[in-house]
Order: structure tokens, then C-alpha cells, then sequence
């Protein structure tokens, strides 16, 4: 099966602007040891951009894992705790900060949900003004 997600246009220096501003004013954001950015699928096309200028306008690290192109079962056989070990590795929610671009969605109820005691920065795509095309 092929998912094929669209791309919505963003004005990526707003957005890494609006990230940087909610970062500074929140006391556990700017003192975080990690900070973690997501993104709603169709915004996912610009996350590693954004990422790599956050990152620069912060002159810190942030951490961002993009979709990956394709996905395919794990092939696992009952009793494999091969797919637990992996789920260990990945964010969960011990990380400090999450950022989250993105509308109100299931994707970010489940970022909600999956990483409860991390504060969660939202950038809400409304209050972001969209590249012209």
C-alpha cells in the first residue's frame, strides 16, 4: 500500500521565528536539554530546513527525524522483541521539549497523548503566514 501525503506551502523564516520566540519564553523550552521537532505530514517536506535554521538561530541542537519515504512490516515472529527494542531507541516521552508544526489534528493528539509529561510547543500553521506561490 502507498500513502501519498501532500505538500502544503509554509513560510519557513516565520515559522522558525515563531518556534524561536515560543522557545525563549517558555523557562523548561529555553533550558531543555533536548528539543525534538515534528511536523504534520504536509508540512513534513520543509522539517529538515526548519530544523537545520532552528537549530542555527538557537545555537543548540535539535532533533529531527523526518518520514521516511517507505514503510514496510517488521517481519516479526511471535516472541521477537526485535520491534520492542526499536521502540525503545525512539523519542519517547522522556524528552524535554517537543515543537510541533501543525493544525490541531490526530497527529498532534497522539504527540499529546504518546509524550505527556514533555511540554509540547505548538505552531499553529494559522498563525503562520504561507509562502506565496
Amino acid at each position: 500500500m502507498v500513502y501519498v501525503f501532500g505538500h502544503k506551502p509554509i513560510d519557513v523564516s516565520d515559522c522558525v521565528r515563531e518556534l524561536a520566540d515560543s522557545i525563549h519564553d517558555s523557562p523548561r523550552a529555553s533550558s531543555a536539554e533536548r528539543l525534538v521537532l515534528r511536523c504534520d505530514v504536509v508540512y513534513s517536506h520543509k522539517g529538515a530546513e526548519i530544523a537545520e535554521r532552528l537549530c542555527a538561530a538557537l545555537s543548540r541542537p535539535v532533533n529531527y527525524r523526518g518520514i521516511p519515504p517507505k514503510a514496510e512490516p517488521l517481519g516479526q515472529r511471535v516472541g521477537d522483541v526485535a520491534g520492542n527494542q526499536r521502540l525503545a531507541t525512539t523519542d519517547q516521552a522522556t524528552e524535554d521539549v517537543m515543537l510541533y508544526i501543525g493544525s490541531e489534528s490526530l497527529s498532534l493528539t497522539n504527540l499529546l497523548v504518546t509524550h505527556g509529561s514533555s511540554e509540547v510547543l505548538v505552531s499553529s500553521i494559522a498563525t503562520i503566514r504561507v509562502a506565496e506561490l
